[in-house]
């Protein structure tokens, strides 16, 4: 029998240049018969990861082959870059829903940052091998404690963390976090709290996050009432949910670390990849 690894070394390659990546889905042409295939990245490619190196069979020819190449993105920016497509459909409705699920990611990363990201980096989870696995046992209680967390509730987190600039330095101090939550911490803060910071910047982004209104129109497509949104609608919200989102990012210098978190979660998928490759 042959040995595994050689026979998928022989599988043909996607072309890295000539693929589509959205959230939900992957397209590509099959290198064997040229036709073009849409893989749901849960049900076909079996990964909600990147969806590189992943072996996978064309819908068309049946033939196996490798994907070659995959956009790195986070949740908000697939969210972001199907808007784009919505609107070319004319599906207004479905464009304000994306958007909405864009800022609720969005919100999810910024907590992600600081009560993870920022104490991983620090060294909290240590510096060895053992620190993947801690991560993710924080990440999964983190998460857990969110879950069921939409929008309005997100950002107050976001506000609580960043208007007060919290900080966690120990392990201690996240769990302790989590389970000190209240209704009260997560209330919408006063106008007069926001206005007390001192850096402007940062008083003027956490004001508009005040004024973000997607949420309510979220909730008059989504609702009852059924909404229909028109395309100056779309534009107009899609273009104040993406200034926000990129002005907060500047502001709270946060583009430097959500690089660092991009390339820490490609490293981590390859060294997933390489064991899974290793116990073949």
């Amino acid at each position: 029998m042959k040995d595994k690894q050689d026979i998928g070394k022989k599988l043909p390659r996607s072309d890295g240049d000539n693929f589509k990546a959205v959230y939900e889905n992957y397209g590509v042409a099959c290198p064997n018969c040229g036709k073009w295939n849409e893989f749901n990245r849960v049900t076909d490619i079996k990964s909600i990861g990147t969806a590189c190196g992943k072996k996978v069979q064309c819908l068309h020819c049946k033939c196996a082959f490798v994907i070659s190449t995959d956009d790195v993105k986070e949740q908000y920016e697939y969210f972001l870059d199907d808007c784009e497509e919505l609107i070319k459909q004319n599906r207004y409705m479905y464009c304000i829903l994306n958007l909405c699920q864009a800022c609720e990611a969005f919100f999810m990363k910024c907590i992600d940052i600081k009560l993870l990201w920022e104490p991983y980096r620090k060294g909290v989870f240590g510096w060895n091998d053992k620190k993947y696995q801690l991560f993710d046992k924080f990440f999964e209680r983190v998460h857990k404690r969110f879950k069921k967390f939409s929008y309005c509730k997100l950002r107050n987190i976001v506000f609580d963390v960043y208007l007060n600039d919290k900080s966690f330095s120990t392990q201690e101090e996240i769990p302790d976090y989590l389970d000190k939550l209240t209704d009260n911490t997560i209330q919408d803060p006063s106008d007069r709290n926001v206005k007390a910071i001192v850096n402007e910047k940062q008083r003027n982004i956490l004001m508009d996050l005040k004024k973000l209104k997607i949420h309510e129109i979220r909730n008059a497509v989504a609702h009852k009432e059924g909404f229909r949104p028109t395309l100056n609608d779309v534009k107009y919200h899609m273009a104040q949910v993406k200034s926000f989102i990129e002005d907060f990012k500047t502001v709270f210098n946060l583009h430097d670390i959500l690089e660092y978190c991009s390339i820490s979660n490609v490293m981590e998928s390859l060294r997933k990849r390489h064991i899974e490759f290793k116990n073949i």
